[in-house]
C-alpha cells in the first residue's frame, strides 16, 4: 500500500481581466505555498505567519513579510485577502493554523528584474472583486481582520503611491462604508476622517477628489456616532489650497449641516474667508452654504461678518505689500485683490439674502449695511465691487422708503438719477468726485428704524418674545451705537 504523498499540489487556470491567470497551491509538511502568476514564473514572494487571535476586527491576525520583490502596502493587503479566500474555499478559517505549526507563502507575478508588471491598482481592483461579490460579507470580515482598513488609509498618505492606486483605495473604502453602520464607525475609529480629508486636500486629480467626496458623503449618512467628526473634518478642509477640494467640501457640508442640525462656531469665519477666492465655483458654493446657515444660530454673526467685509481692512496685506515693493501701484492692487474679491462677493451675498428673506434685510439695516454698500460703490479700484454693491443697494432702496430717502439726500439729485437709471452700470458713469461722495458717505438709518419700532420685531426673530432681557440688552446697545459720532 502506497503512503500519503509528501507534497500535495493543485493547479487551476482562469481568465482575470482578460489575462490568463494560473493559481498553484502546494502543501508541504509545515508550509502552504500559494502562487498566482500571469507571466508563467515566480515573482514577489510573501510569507504569512498567524499571530494571536482576537475578536477585534480592527486588529490583524496575520503577519506578512515580503521575502522577494517590492515591499508595498497593496501587496500585503492582496496577499492576506487571497489567503482568506483560499482558506474559506478549503473549508477552513484563516486563523485556524496554530503558531509554529503552519505558515503560508504567496508568490505574485511581479518579476523583480523586469520592473512593476502588476501595479498596486490592479491588486486593489482584485480585492474589490472579492468585496463586491454576491454574499461577500465573509470576505469583507476576513479583509478587516487582516487590517484592511488601516492599510487602505495608509496608502492614501504614501507619497510614492500613484494617484490611480490611491483612487482604488478610496473605492474600496466606499465599498466598506456602504456595507453598514458598524463599518463606517470602524473607518472613523481608525482615524479615517483625518486621513481622507488630508488626501482630498492634497490630491491633484479632480476625478479622485470626486470619489473622496462620495466616501465622505457616505460617512456622514447613517453614522450618528461619528457624524460630528466628519462635519468638523469638512470644515477643516475649507482653508486648504485646492479649489476643487474647497468646492466639494462646501457641497458636502450643506448635506452634513442638514443632518446634524447644529453649527460649529468656526464655520462662519471659514466660509467668509472663502469669499476672497478667484474661483467662481468655490464662491458659488460658499454663498449657497451661507443661504443655509442663516437658518441656524450663527445667523447674527454671519450677517455681521458679511457687512464688515464691505469695508475691507488692509492691515492684513500691508506687510505683504511692503515686502514686495512699496512704490508700485500695480503690485499694491495685486496685494489688495483678495480683499476686493471678498468685498464684491459679500455685496452679492447680501443681495441674495435680502431678496430671499425680508426679515434678514431689515436686520442688516441695523448693521449699517447701507453705509457699507455705498462705501463699496466708491471703490474705484475694483469695478465688480461697485457693480455688486450698486445692485444690492438698488433692492434696498426699492424695498424700504427710509433707505430711499437717506440715499437720495446723500447722493444728491444728479448722482441719484444716474443710480436709478442704471444701477448695474453706474460705476462706468460716475466721476472721481461722485466716487468720493459714495466712499465717504455718512448714511445712518439706525435711529429712524429704532424710532419706528422695527428693531424690536427683528430681535424677536432671533431671540423669541419670551427672552425680554436679551432684547433689552441689544436695544440698549443700539442706542449707544446711534449716539456715537460717525
Amino acid at each position: 500500500m502506497e503512503g500519503k504523498p509528501l507534497v500535495i499540489s493543485e493547479q487551476k487556470t482562469a481568465v482575470v481581466y482578460g489575462v490568463p491567470t494560473q493559481l498553484v497551491c502546494t502543501a508541504f509538511s509545515s508550509r502552504i505555498l500559494v502562487m498566482v502568476t500571469q507571466l508563467g514564473k515566480m515573482g514577489t514572494l510573501v510569507s504569512l505567519e498567524p499571530s494571536s487571535v482576537t475578536s477585534d476586527i480592527s486588529k490583524p491576525v496575520l503577519t506578512t513579510k515580503v521575502l522577494l520583490g517590492k515591499d508595498e502596502p497593496p501587496i500585503h493587503v492582496f496577499t492576506k485577502s487571497l489567503v482568506a479566500f483560499v482558506s474559506h474555499e478549503a473549508g477552513k478559517q484563516c486563523h485556524s493554523p496554530r503558531p509554529g505549526h503552519e505558515g503560508r507563502e504567496h508568490g505574485g507575478d511581479e518579476d523583480p528584474e523586469e520592473g512593476d508588471t502588476d501595479t498596486p491598482d490592479k491588486l486593489l481592483r482584485s480585492i474589490g472583486v472579492f468585496l463586491s461579490a454576491v454574499s461577500s460579507n465573509r470576505y469583507l470580515i476576513e479583509f478587516l481582520e487582516v487590517g484592511g482598513v488601516l492599510t487602505l488609509l495608509e496608502i492614501l498618505a504614501l507619497n510614492k503611491i500613484k494617484e490611480e492606486d490611491k483612487k482604488e483605495s478610496v473605492k474600496l473604502l466606499q465599498v466598506i462604508a456602504n456595507s453598514g453602520r458598524k463599518y463606517k464607525e470602524l473607518i472613523c475609529e481608525s482615524y479615517g476622517v483625518r486621513s481622507i480629508a488630508e488626501f482630498l486636500a492634497k490630491s491633484k486629480s479632480e476625478e479622485t477628489q470626486e470619489e473622496v467626496q462620495v466616501l465622505l458623503d457616505s460617512l456622514i449618512h447613517g453614522n450618528p456616532k461619528y457624524q460630528n467628526q466628519v462635519y468638523k473634518g469638512l470644515i477643516a478642509l475649507l482653508p486648504c489650497a485646492s479649489p476643487k477640494a474647497q468646492q466639494l467640501a462646501l457641497q458636502t457640508l450643506r448635506t452634513a449641516q442638514s443632518i446634524i442640525g447644529t453649527t460649529h462656531p468656526s464655520i462662519v469665519d471659514c466660509v467668509l474667508k472663502l469669499l476672497c477666492t478667484m474661483h467662481l465655483e468655490v464662491q458659488y458654493e460658499a454663498i449657497e452654504l451661507i443661504k443655509d446657515l442663516v437658518n441656524y444660530d450663527v445667523c447674527p454673526a454671519l450677517l455681521k461678518g458679511l457687512v464688515a467685509l464691505l469695508i475691507p481692512s488692509f492691515k492684513e496685506t500691508s506687510k505683504l505689500q511692503s515686502q514686495i515693493v512699496s512704490d508700485s501701484s500695480v503690485l499694491e492692487l495685486t496685494a489688495h485683490l483678495p480683499l476686493f474679491l471678498q468685498q464684491a462677493a459679500a455685496a452679492k451675498a447680501i443681495g441674495i439674502l435680502a431678496r430671499h428673506n425680508t426679515t434678514l434685510a431689515e436686520e442688516m439695516l441695523h448693521l449699517r449695511v447701507i453705509h457699507s454698500l455705498m462705501a463699496a460703490m466708491g471703490n474705484t479700484d475694483h469695478s465688480n465691487s461697485q457693480r455688486q454693491a450698486s445692485l444690492t443697494l438698488e433692492y434696498f432702496v426699492q424695498l424700504f422708503p427710509v433707505v430711499e430717502e437717506n440715499v437720495r439726500k446723500t447722493m444728491g439729485e444728479e448722482l441719484y438719477k444716474l443710480f436709478l437709471s442704471n444701477a448695474e452700470n453706474l460705476y462706468m458713469n460716475i466721476d472721481s468726485i461722485q466716487a468720493d461722495i459714495l466712499a465717504a458717505n455718512k448714511v445712518n438709518v439706525t435711529r429712524v428704524l429704532h424710532l419706528s419700532g422695527l428693531s424690536y420685531s427683528n430681535m424677536s426673530f432671533y431671540f423669541g418674545h419670551s427672552n425680554e432681557d436679551q432684547v433689552a440688552y441689544i436695544t440698549h446697545f443700539q442706542k449707544e451705537d446711534v449716539e456715537e459720532k460717525e
